[in-house]
C-alpha cells in the first residue's frame, strides 16, 4: 500500500493509515491518527486501520462471488427442474384429455399408471414445495429490507434472553439437553438468522452431540458473516487444528484484532506441530507481555486438558 504523510498542520507528518467509516463523513476519509483525536477532523468519527479495512473488503468480495456461483448454480437446477416439470404437466395433460373423450377411449390400450394410482403422488407434492419455496424467498426479501431498520437495542436484548434461556440447558451437559438447547437457538435464529453468538452456541452443542459436519458447515457459515467474531475464529480454529490443517488454524488466529488468548493456545500449538521453534518461542514470549507471566503455565495446563 502506498504511504502517505498527513498534511494537517501540527500532525508532524504523520502517515495516513486509517480510513474514516462514519456514512455521511464529508472530510478527507484517509487520515492519521491524530486526525481521529482533533475535534475539527474525525475526532466522533468510526475509523478502521487501512489494512483491516481492505481486508473485510476481501473477505465481502469473496462472499460476494461465492454468492454469485451458488446463485447462478440455483439458477441452473431450477430452470431445468421448472422446464422437466413443464414438460411432464404438458404431455399429461394431453394424455388425460384423451381419457375424456369417449371416441378415443374405446380405441385405448394402454393408460398411464399416473391416472389409475391410487394417490397423486407427485402434482400436490411439487405444489406444496413451490409454496414453501416462495414462502423461503419471501422470507429472505424480508429480512434483506429490514436489515437497517432493525432497533439494535431490542436485538441485543432478545439475542440476551435466547443466550441464557440456552445456556441453561447447556450446562447441564446431558444429550438430551443439548438438544433442547438447539430448540431454543433454531428460534432465534429464526428470526435473526445472522447472529454470530447464537451460530457458536448452536456449534457448540451440535460438536458435543456429535454432529461434527453439521457444525464445521455452519461455523463456516458464521465466519461468512462476521471473519473477526472471536467465539466463530475460535472454533474454526479448533476445527482446522483437529483436521490438522495447521497452516490454516494460523491464518485463523491472525485474524483476531483483539489480544485472545485461547486463540493464542492454538497459534502455539499450530506451530509446534509445523516445528517452527523459533516462532513458537517469540510468540510465547509475546504472549507473557500481553497475558501476563503466568501465561505458559496456563497454556500447558490447557495442553493436560486438551489431551
Amino acid at each position: 500500500m502506498n504511504q502517505y504523510e498527513c498534511q494537517q498542520d501540527q500532525h508532524n507528518n504523520l502517515t495516513c493509515s486509517y480510513i474514516c467509516i462514519e456514512p455521511f463523513c464529508k472530510l478527507k476519509r484517509i487520515s492519521c491518527f491524530q486526525c481521529f483525536q482533533d475535534k475539527d477532523s474525525h475526532e466522533s468519527h468510526q475509523g478502521l486501520a487501512i489494512d483491516e479495512f481492505q481486508q473485510k473488503v476481501k473477505f465481502r468480495l469473496q462472499n460476494l462471488n461465492q454468492l454469485k456461483d451458488a446463485l447462478d448454480l440455483t439458477k441452473t437446477l431450477f430452470n431445468q427442474f421448472i422446464n422437466n416439470q413443464i414438460e411432464f404437466i404438458r404431455n399429461h395433460i394431453l394424455e388425460g384429455k384423451k381419457y375424456l373423450d369417449d371416441n378415443n377411449l374405446y380405441k385405448i390400450r394402454f393408460i398411464n399408471d399416473y391416472f389409475i394410482s391410487e394417490q397423486d403422488n407427485r402434482a400436490p407434492y411439487v405444489q406444496e414445495q413451490l409454496f414453501k419455496i416462495r414462502k423461503k424467498i419471501k422470507r429472505i426479501n424480508e429480512f434483506i429490507s429490514n436489515i437497517k431498520c432493525m432497533d439494535t437495542k431490542l436485538v441485543t436484548k432478545e439475542i440476551n434472553d435466547i443466550k441464557i434461556k440456552a445456556m441453561d440447558c447447556i450446562k447441564r451437559k446431558y444429550v438430551g439437553h443439548y438438544k433442547d438447547a438447539i430448540q431454543i437457538l433454531n428460534k432465534g435464529l429464526k428470526e435473526i438468522p445472522t447472529c454470530c453468538s447464537l451460530i457458536s452456541l448452536k456449534c457448540t452443542c451440535l460438536i458435543n452431540i456429535n454432529k461434527i459436519d453439521s457444525a464445521q458447515r455452519l461455523i463456516n457459515y458464521a465466519f461468512q458473516i462476521n471473519c473477526y467474531d472471536e467465539t466463530v475464529l475460535l472454533l474454526l480454529a479448533k476445527f482446522m487444528y483437529l483436521k490438522n490443517q495447521y497452516g490454516k488454524c494460523l491464518e485463523i488466529c491472525e485474524l483476531s484484532f483483539e489480544p485472545n488468548q485461547y486463540l493464542a493456545y492454538f497459534k502455539l500449538d499450530s506451530l509446534k506441530q509445523l516445528q517452527e521453534t523459533q516462532k513458537m518461542l517469540a510468540f510465547q514470549k509475546e504472549c507473557e507481555k500481553k497475558f501476563g507471566y503466568q501465561f505458559y503455565e496456563q497454556y500447558l495446563k490447557h495442553q493436560n486438558i486438551k489431551h
